[in-house]
């Protein structure tokens, strides 16, 4: 049959290189739109990377939302430390930072992608590149995979195009097309892992303010939900992994609730009032640097509030001292934009992963049909978690192919 291979594998991202890799004894070819490969992950972690997360399967099974026990086999076949073991037996060792994240020690993800294309070379894995997919259909057992150019086909089918995040690396969400055309669900798309707009935001003079272990909640069908982690202060609102991972929840004109203390609201009115009787005359700003935010962040509240920064702290009425104490540890305010996927790190949403196999990849509807990483309605918290699933998928679809 011409232009057949045993398996054609759609995306060079990670999830789509390293299954062609695994797979043995068959012949590959890999379709890419593009004219480079893996656009997307030459530009993660500002073009460091963060390949995968310390920590044992327990707690990366904490990071996937209600994906648990979908991502688990993968997860499980193919570790965080098999994946750092590839890396340092083909000449590349990674180096991991405070927040447990690796990174390679070259910090040049680069590194990363020349040792998947060498493998890619070293197990004969063709390459198409400039090769857009337009069409898939299926034969009797034959995948017939159309593109700009020719007609290829294949006894096996791996999509790994990705999802719609950072559209200028190609993300278009061609994988969602081919699924649906087998007659898979596609759980409606959306950005995630992205930072927020606040309408009528306040903190613009403070942009660049970080604060550590702050919660952000909000109320979903009469349930409060919530997530603690860093934010930072940004021109029109906030980011950081407290707020992006959160982002998955959020939706325009949500009102969000944040505590930007470590302290509750008690502690922090019970210090106000132990100062009034200690010594009225000391100003309200040096009383709240017993909350131990920024100097500059304490002088926005105020500023916000209306309240003199320099004011004795005997002279504060208890109307004030509720709104202070309301400012810091419950703060409402509306968001005006969860910033789409041009900002976006993964996309929510996709191919529905009831219908497919976790213990293969494999598609329940359609035999030998397989999807891998990012196309998946999976998405990880930042931090690695998503690009070591990719990896992982990978993996698992090769090993059920190679059976």
């Amino acid at each position: 049959m011409k232009n057949y291979f045993d398996v054609i594998v759609i995306g060079t991202g990670p999830a789509g290189l390293f299954s062609a890799i695994n797979i043995k004894n068959k012949s590959v070819l890999i379709l890419e739109k593009n004219s480079k490969p893996a656009k997307k992950l030459l530009i993660s972690g500002a073009g460091r990377c963060n390949i995968t997360n310390s920590g044992d399967l327990n707690h990366y099974l904490t990071k996937y939302s209600d994906k648990k026990n979908f991502v688990q086999p993968s997860l499980k076949e193919f570790t965080n430390y098999q994946l750092l073991e590839y890396f340092s037996k083909n000449g590349l060792n990674c180096y991991m930072d405070k927040n447990g994240k690796y990174f390679p020690e070259t910090d040049d993800a680069h590194d990363f992608l020349n040792i998947l294309i060498d493998s890619c070379n070293k197990n004969r894995v063709k390459i198409n590149y400039n090769s857009k997919v337009i069409d898939i259909k299926k034969n009797d057992d034959i995948f017939s995979i159309e593109t700009e150019e020719l007609i290829y086909n294949a006894k096996i089918v791996i999509i790994g195009t990705g999802g719609l995040s950072y559209p200028t690396t190609g993300t278009t969400g061609d994988g969602y097309r081919f699924a649906k055309k087998f007659g898979h669900k596609i759980i409606p798309t959306r950005p995630a892992l992205t930072s927020i707009k606040i309408r009528d935001y306040s903190y613009k003079e403070i942009e660049g303010i970080s604060l550590k272990k702050i919660t952000i909640s909000k109320i979903e069908n009469n349930k409060t939900i919530s997530n603690t982690g860093d934010i930072v202060f940004t021109r029109n609102g906030f980011s950081g992994p407290g707020i992006i991972d959160f982002s998955r929840f959020l939706n325009n004109d949500d009102e969000i609730l944040i505590n930007f203390s470590e302290l509750k609201g008690e502690e922090i009115e019970t210090n106000i009032l132990n100062e009034m009787n200690k010594n009225g005359k000391v100003s309200i700003k040096k009383v709240l640097k017993s909350t131990n935010l920024p100097e500059r962040l304490l002088e926005q509240f105020l500023l916000n509030l209306g309240i003199e920064d320099d004011m004795q702290i005997s002279k504060l009425s208890k109307e004030n001292r509720k709104k202070i104490v309301n400012e810091i540890v419950a703060k409402k305010l509306i968001i005006d934009k969860v910033n789409g996927f041009n900002m976006a790190m993964v996309t929510a949403g996709g191919v529905d992963t009831k219908e497919v196999n976790r213990k293969s990849m494999e598609s329940k509807l359609i035999e030998n049909l397989f999807f891998v990483g990012e196309v998946l309605d999976v998405d990880g918290d930042t931090g690695g978690y998503n690009v070591q699933f990719a990896f992982s998928s990978g993996y698992l679809a090769a090993k059920k192919i190679n059976l």
